[in-house]
């Protein structure tokens, strides 16, 4: 988020306080402290796209209060299994979809290239396309399947 966006996306979640929301599922560092000043009430999950790879992030988000971490998806099962021994901070995952070589979802290329950016709730997909490189065609900027569904 940018820093005159935070107020306007404050506001947004404070307007939902009649409903009593379960949480607000943040990345943003910034927003996470103003909701934390501005409404104490709400429980606050950090999402994949914060890139949450470490025993270290994960204290940090304990030390600001946050209840939940949404693990960056590139993790692998044992990192998954390590991280959540190391910590009271509740830990979810995605065990089955895409991952694209933007890190977590946090998407650069589609933001440079045509401004739609899965940052900003705008993913175009332009990680699935194929493109050809030295005259072979693939889906060069498609990391691979998230497979830790157990049959």
């Amino acid at each position: 988020m940018r820093d005159d966006e935070l107020p306007a996306a404050v506001g947004v979640v404070l307007a939902t306080a009649e409903h009593r929301p379960d949480a607000a599922i943040v990345r943003d560092v910034g927003l996470a402290r103003m909701l934390r000043q501005q409404a104490p009430w709400l429980t606050l999950h950090f999402s994949t796209q914060s890139g949450i790879h470490t025993i270290d992030d994960l204290h940090w988000l304990a030390s600001e209060g946050v209840s939940r971490a949404i693990l960056a998806r590139e993790l692998s099962e044992d990192e998954i299994a390590t991280l959540t021994a190391a910590t009271e901070v509740e830990t979810e995952v995605f065990v089955a979809g895409s991952a694209c070589i933007c890190v977590s979802g946090s998407c650069d290329l589609g933001g440079l290239l045509t401004g739609g950016s899965g940052d900003r709730g705008r993913c175009i997909g332009i990680c699935r396309h194929r493109y050809v490189v030295d005259q072979q065609q693939g889906q060069w900027l498609y990391a691979r399947i998230l497979t830790l569904l157990v049959p």
